[in-house]
């Protein structure tokens, strides 16, 4: 796996950090809701998709790592190693809770529906941060797969968990192994994930296109 250095982690965190500090839209919480179930009606209930849907879509409380960017992209390169799954969990958050909060502010109502939920995501368009959005979700998928396919990297990351609990990383790490406990227990979803994220970008296309 190529390792992404701490500029990249760190440029997420701020954006993260900057998010935190705004008061949420009222329609934010059904604006999740329903990405939620469109992807689960979608393409079914699947372990590496629930992954997906209940950790990385929700997001973790990652207000412990965005109060020193720096500092804390340096102390994950250091408990981690290969920071480059973290990175893209980490750019995929950010992004997808930017998209989210501007879908909520263009909504018209808290629980918008499919109807709504489509509507607004016109206004809003950004189609190449959608596609963005996509391909991380593929990086995140491929990363992790990578590490629990390598006895070596997946053992140097199960003796990270008590490191990063006391460093204060402890729900973004439970994020990271939630997602190689699915990808290690689904190999055969993972190897239809690439036909899953095709078909996700043909739909955002016809949306917003």
């Amino acid at each position: 796996m190529t390792t992404s250095g701490p500029c990249e982690l760190a440029a997420s965190l701020r954006t993260l950090g900057a998010l935190e500090a705004e008061t949420d839209p009222p329609g934010l919480a059904g604006v999740r809701a329903c990405q939620r179930r469109r992807i689960q009606r979608n393409y079914g209930p699947d372990p590496v998709l629930t992954f997906c849907t209940d950790r990385l879509l929700t997001g973790p409380d990652v207000s412990a790592l965005t109060t020193d960017p720096d500092a804390t992209a340096a102390r994950l390169g250091r408990l981690l190693g290969d920071t480059t799954a973290a990175a893209a969990a980490l750019e995929f958050l950010a992004l997808t809770e930017t998209l989210d909060r501007a879908v909520a502010a263009r909504a018209t109502t808290d629980e918008p529906g499919v109807v709504g939920f489509a509507r607004a995501s016109r206004r809003v368009g950004r189609l190449a941060d959608r596609h963005r959005q996509v391909d991380l979700v593929g990086l995140v998928v491929e990363e992790l797969s990578g590490v629990v396919t390598s006895r070596l990297s997946w053992m140097a990351f199960r003796m990270a968990r008590t490191p990063a609990r006391l460093a204060g990383f402890g729900p973004f790490y439970e994020l990271l192994h939630a997602g190689f406990s699915a990808v290690r227990d689904n190999p055969a979803t993972v190897d239809r994930i690439p036909d899953w994220l095709a078909e996700e970008r043909r739909r955002v296309d016809r949306l917003l296109a």
